[in-house]
């Protein structure tokens, strides 16, 4: 796959990042290792989907699926 379509999950949330203002380390970092992770073809959609759904729902919510998430996919 050309670079382009390979990162182009990881070019749109840097560029949402910007757009939304985000400048903390510890929302930048996942963020983009999870963008990079979609475009490489791990199969996660599942979990980018429950992230988004939380994400839309409520901060507590929100702070759960991060946790599972993250206990889940250590290196991300």
């Amino acid at each position: 796959m050309p670079p382009e379509e390979r990162f182009a999950d990881l070019f749109k949330a840097a560029r949402i990042l910007l757009e939304m203002g985000i400048s903390e380390e510890d929302q930048i970092y996942p963020t983009l290792a999870f963008a990079n992770e979609l475009g490489q073809g791990v199969e996660i959609i599942e979990q980018k989907e429950r992230l988004v759904s939380a994400w839309e729902d409520c901060s507590d919510i929100w702070a759960d699926a991060v946790g599972a998430f993250s206990r889940r996919y250590p290196s991300i």
